[in-house]
């Protein structure tokens, strides 16, 4: 029997024990437990599941039932959405997100449960992003003032992970090496911090940390080593979704160091755990990437058999960038 239907032989149980009975205190720990098992599943990105869990519908009679829960299983809610369609490539409806929980905001202004108000804005934070990016950060830093304040420096940590690759993504994305090559002691800083407190954010430093070795040719095999360690630490805290990102990047750095059977090796490893959690992305590109090495092989029958691969994987999927250069890729080599 699933987490979920153990759950909610609880909660049955628990309604007919009598909704008027349950005193606050056990409520708070039911409606805790019910996003700590959402947030398991999301780990094992069964986004479905992890839904079931935080379904207001299953709360809302209790008398207990108070608008700080309606907010952290609303929160628990999005982030599962937004996990879900960057996975699967789907609309998420950030509009329609940030609007409930603008209307929200009034309600969580009073609230006493500082965590619950935290955690709020932290998601608030991350629709505005692209968006109003002064609100963004507005809204991140009551967050952070929260975590620190309330000394739960594992939100702190992955928060402040959240703002350094937010950081680097921007410089990679203006082409700005200096600036992101300046980072590489703010992400040192990071990893000590993170080693301390969250493994999750931990993962996360590692990994943008390799970025920057590995995108300028700075030292691959410090990136080579970071990357293993980022793996290493989402296999161990068993985050599913992104094992398939960190063998995609061994890949290209395998390749990078001129080690192309590892590199396929890495591609098909990742490949796998793709399929498994079905991140349509990483289904195909990889597939695009060994096509490749396979061309600087001159073996165009192997790599338009992977070319191939990938074209149907994305076609499958709906996946319109990898079916555009899959379909580009076979084309050079017919002409």
């Amino acid at each position: 029997m699933s987490k979920f239907y153990i759950f909610l032989i609880i909660i049955c149980q628990t309604k007919i024990a009598g909704a008027q009975q349950v005193n606050s205190n056990n409520f708070d720990a039911l409606v805790k437990n019910a996003i700590e098992l959402s947030e398991q599943a999301l780990y094992n990105a069964t986004f479905d599941e992890a839904h079931l869990f935080v379904d207001s519908s299953y709360f809302e009679n209790f008398s207990a039932y108070a608008n700080k829960h309606k907010i952290a299983l609303t929160v628990q809610s999005i982030r599962i959405q937004s996990f879900k369609a960057r996975l699967r490539q789907l609309s998420f409806n950030s509009d329609k997100h940030l609007s409930n929980l603008l209307d929200q905001l009034p309600n969580v202004e009073k609230l006493d449960d500082e965590l619950v108000k935290a955690k709020f804005f932290t998601m608030l934070s991350a629709l505005y992003r692209s968006k109003d990016f002064d609100l963004c950060i507005l809204y991140e830093k009551r967050a952070l003032d929260i975590f620190r304040k309330k000394a739960d420096y594992k939100s702190v940590a992955e928060l402040q992970a959240t703002q350094a690759s937010r950081e680097l993504d921007s410089y990679f994305r203006d082409n700005k090496k200096e600036e992101a090559i300046s980072m590489i002691q703010r992400f040192r800083e990071e990893i000590k911090f993170s080693t301390k407190y969250s493994k999750y954010a931990l993962s996360y430093n590692t990994r943008h940390l390799a970025n920057i070795y590995r995108i300028y040719d700075i030292n691959q095999k410090e990136a080579l080593k970071l990357y293993k360690q980022s793996l290493s630490l989402r296999e161990e805290i068993g985050f599913k979704p992104f094992i398939t990102a960190s063998y995609y990047s061994l890949g290209i750095v395998y390749f990078n160091l001129g080690m192309q059977e590892a590199a396929i090796n890495a591609y098909n490893e990742s490949i796998k755990h793709a399929k498994k959690v079905r991140f349509v992305r990483y289904e195909c590109n990889p597939y695009l990437n060994i096509g490749d090495i396979y061309l600087t092989k001159e073996n165009k029958e192997k790599a338009l058999e992977h070319y191939l691969r990938a074209l149907k994987s994305a076609s499958l999927n709906n996946y319109v960038k990898g079916i555009n250069n899959a379909i580009e890729k076979i084309s050079n080599i017919k002409n």
